[in-house]
């Protein structure tokens, strides 16, 4: 959920989009865009496509508005609190400050007010080991 100064912006002025952290500790790759989604009031909900965004704990990551056009009303909320959902899943944790661009990334001290709300996924190995009798065999040749 993203709170906004003065009215949403139009759906086609932006985009947003998560990004993971590149060496120089600024966003990197785009891991997924966030579709815009309901509005209520001068906040507005985006969601992820399909079965979603994964990411890990212990990992950098920058949510990047991107606007495409003029959204002709104000702009995203911002703060300088940095505090956090003391209720948060253990190992997560948001960035303080935020970065902008017009050609480089430029760090702002002030935050973006938002809110993440996401589910924990279960991870299926890769492979699976399986022992049993070796000395069974099976087959329907009659052998």
């Amino acid at each position: 959920m993203v709170p906004y100064a003065v009215a949403a912006p139009g759906a086609s002025t932006h985009t947003i989009s998560i990004h993971a952290s590149n060496s120089s500790n600024r966003p990197g790759d785009s891991l997924g865009t966030f579709s815009y989604g309901s509005v209520s009031g001068k906040t507005v909900t985006y969601t992820a496509s399909g079965e979603g965004i994964a990411l890990d704990a212990g990992t950098t990551y920058f949510v990047v508005l991107d606007m495409t056009s003029s959204p002709g009303t104000g702009g995203h909320t911002v703060t300088n609190s940095n505090a956090e959902d003391a209720g948060a899943a253990d190992g997560w944790t948001v960035a303080d400050g935020s970065f902008w661009k017009t050609t480089a990334w430029t760090a702002d001290t002030k935050s973006w007010r938002i809110a993440f709300h996401g589910a924990a996924l279960k991870r299926v190995p890769a492979t699976e080991t399986v022992t049993g009798d070796e000395a069974t065999l099976v087959g329907n040749t009659g052998q």
